[in-house]
């Protein structure tokens, strides 16, 4: 399993495609990898989570909540996920439940995702974000 993370507006939105199979190991040190990034940016960050190519991922909602504190850093701005996938949609929507998490969306495609978060926050500069990342 890879995972493919870049600022697709640098310092402000940062870009997680996850591939293939998901492990708890794997969700802490995306994590880890999520803090680093957030730490850099500049309030608020905004985090896309890319998961069209996950084809397997942990069901323990407790452990896959104390695997993401990221979700509770200071920084962060809206968690928007891009998923087709029921499963990930449900987990996604227990997310807000169980945690403090309350910026949070599930858009079946990358586009929706734009365009809500152009909605959401009129400072972002969408002029230098990095569109290839999306296609």
């Amino acid at each position: 399993m890879e995972t493919i993370f870049d600022w697709y507006i640098k310092e402000r939105v940062i870009l997680q495609r996850p591939v293939g199979e998901l492990t708890l190991d794997m969700v802490q040190q995306n994590n880890d990898r999520i803090i680093k990034m957030l730490d850099k940016g500049r309030p608020l960050v905004h985090v896309v989570v890319d998961a069209r190519q996950i084809t397997k991922l942990p069901t323990n909602l407790l452990k896959m909540s104390n695997a993401t504190s990221f979700l509770n850093h200071p920084s962060l701005g809206w968690v928007v996920t891009v998923s087709g996938n029921s499963m990930i949609n449900f987990l996604g929507s227990m997310l807000p439940q169980i945690g403090t998490l309350r910026r949070y969306r599930v858009f079946a495609d990358l586009n929706r995702t734009v365009t809500f978060l152009k909605d959401q926050d009129a400072t972002l500069d969408w002029q230098i974000a990095k569109h290839e990342l999306i296609t």
